[in-house]
């Protein structure tokens, strides 16, 4: 098994990582695949700005945890739209989310 390479952006204060998002490419469509925010950090908008900065191609796709209110809310706050949902353990469901320009 090899490693996914991902492209990381973060984001920074004073020289602390905050939070950083990872992300891969394929052709025009970018798949975030990690997102990560401090939780002393968390409610400033630092994920919505790591997310907003890999949104310059034509199509963006993400998948979260079902119950992950905050991220569900998040991504449909940013224009992404539900794609479907899926199980992947009994009762666990991820949903996945994409934002077209």
């Amino acid at each position: 098994m090899t490693a996914l390479e991902l492209t990381w952006v973060g984001a920074f204060e004073e020289g602390k990582l905050l939070g950083g998002l990872g992300y891969s490419d394929d052709d025009s469509i970018r798949e975030i695949d990690r997102l990560f925010v401090d939780p002393v950090h968390a409610r400033r908008g630092i994920g919505r700005a790591l997310i907003t900065s890999v949104l310059d191609v034509p199509e963006v796709q993400v998948s979260t945890g079902t119950a992950n209110e905050p991220a569900t809310n998040l991504y449909r706050t940013m224009d992404f739209v539900e794609a479907g949902v899926r199980e992947i353990a009994p009762g666990i469901t991820v949903t996945r989310f994409i934002r077209s320009q």
